[in-house]
């Protein structure tokens, strides 16, 4: 009996132990369920736009602003002499248009450079008390001068404020990234994917952004969140294996509904797997349009070489610093300093593709200027024979680095919600743009 006395409590212990073991199992697998449910059945909804900037100054541009030259450069272009007027920022107008009266609940950017006060003061009136977060991501070697007003902003509301610095300070590639990240009170998610920066002169360059907006799960949003999560673990760090490691969790952004497929890869994180990819739907298109500002990788340049050689279009839109590069190049001067291309890409594309059926044009754009236009943007167009054509987009210029190195997020999208607008982009500029043989031929650009 005393034996029974003694274990009786214990097995009664044991069994309150194994029921709330049993009861928060239960509990788990409830919340697992509930979450699966959500996320299956909610009413997702997924709106895609495209959002070319549009640096047109007419009105502004003149004999008194633009600079004196052997040529006349097109009324088209954005100079330094607009920096004098208000003209907002053309993602910062798409922001407005598309948070409306909600408020941010939780914020996260990821940029190579950021130095537009028009964003921050603009991101600081929808912050409350109430928003969980602000997260920033920067490359290690550029100034977070232009973060300072969002940081005292966030701390004045009481909102914590995170700054991550990323890059070759921490032993790794560039940071290159282009994101940013708004979890809205109204349920919706926003995701912003630009090929450039929120600066001061970017509002003059000829680029373009696509603005994810969902509701329901916010996958694409949710995507980008857990890689830049992961991408924060490296922070002051030379090693990527923790990283790695996180960002493979994350996986490939895969997203296939009706109207609309994408997939979204973190480099150099997921670079094979995006170097097959883009191999292969370059390969297999039936035509290629390109707008890129820099270009140096010989393995695309042979790809392009060869499907050009078989009679499929290829169409390059550069800016015209690529073909005053290569005019120096060729009388044997040194790259003038105010021309933003190099001798790799000299080298490595415009003098080889004169050998190939690759058509290059060039958009005539004021580099003259302290603060000036310049094409900025990295989009391809593939045209496909079932007529389900392929955009690429994202931060990544067609270069070595970018491919092997850099930190880029990268996209294929087809989505008949941007297909038009992104080949209206290309017929219009390739419009705009000048072969080799209608460019000037005098040296003008070196007399800034």
């Amino acid at each position: 009996m005393l034996g029974e006395h003694f274990v009786a409590p214990q097995m009664r212990a044991s069994i309150r132990r194994f029921g709330t073991r049993l009861c928060k199992i239960l509990f788990s697998i409830a919340v697992v369920m509930t979450a699966a449910t959500t996320w299956a059945g909610a009413g997702n909804s997924t709106t895609v736009t495209f959002l070319p900037s549009d640096p047109v100054c007419d009105e502004h541009i003149g004999a008194t602003s633009a600079p004196a030259t052997e040529f006349k450069l097109p009324p088209s272009f954005c100079t330094g002499f607009d920096l004098n007027y208000n003209r907002p920022h053309y993602l910062l107008k798409a922001l407005q248009k598309a948070i409306g009266s909600a408020r941010i609940r939780a914020l996260s950017l990821g940029y190579y450079r950021f130095s537009n006060r028009e964003f921050t003061d603009f991101l600081c009136q929808d912050l409350v008390k109430d928003t969980q977060y602000v997260r920033v991501t920067l490359d290690w070697d550029e100034s977070i001068a232009g973060v300072e007003p969002l940081r005292e902003c966030a701390g004045a509301r009481g909102v914590p404020f995170e700054l991550h610095r990323v890059g070759t300070g921490t032993g790794t590639g560039i940071f290159h990234d282009k994101y940013m990240l708004l979890s809205l009170d109204d349920g919706r998610f926003l995701t912003l994917i630009s090929a450039g920066n929120p600066t001061l002169q970017s509002p003059l360059y000829i680029d373009y952004a696509v603005l994810f907006t969902e509701s329901g799960s916010g996958r694409i949003y949710s995507w980008h969140h857990c890689v830049a999560t992961a991408i924060r673990q490296i922070f002051g760090r030379s090693d990527l294996a923790i990283a790695a490691s996180a960002v493979k969790a994350c996986g490939i952004l895969t997203v296939k509904e009706k109207d609309l497929e994408i997939s979204g890869f973190q480099l150099p994180f997921d670079l094979s797997t995006f170097r097959g990819s883009f191999f292969h739907k370059v390969s297999n298109a039936e035509g290629v349009l390109i707008a890129v500002q820099t270009f140096d990788d010989q393995y695309i340049f042979d790809v392009l070489s060869y499907i050009a050689s078989i009679g499929k279009t290829v169409e390059v839109i550069l800016d015209d610093d690529a073909y005053f590069a290569a005019r120096a190049i060729e009388d044997r001067l040194e790259i003038p300093s105010n021309l933003l291309a190099d001798s790799d890409f000299v080298n490595t594309f415009i003098m080889p593709s004169k050998d190939t059926s690759i058509s290059l044009k060039y958009v005539m754009t004021n580099h003259l200027t302290a603060v000036s236009s310049f094409l900025h943007a990295k989009l391809i167009y593939m045209k496909e024979a079932d007529n389900r054509d392929v955009v690429y987009f994202g931060s990544a210029n067609l270069t070595r680095a970018a491919f092997r190195s850099n930190f880029e997020n990268v996209y294929f999208i087809r989505s008949g919600e941007i297909k038009s607008p992104v080949r209206a982009f290309f017929d219009r500029y390739w419009g705009m743009a000048r072969s080799a043989a209608d460019m000037p031929m005098g040296q003008y650009w070196l007399k800034k």
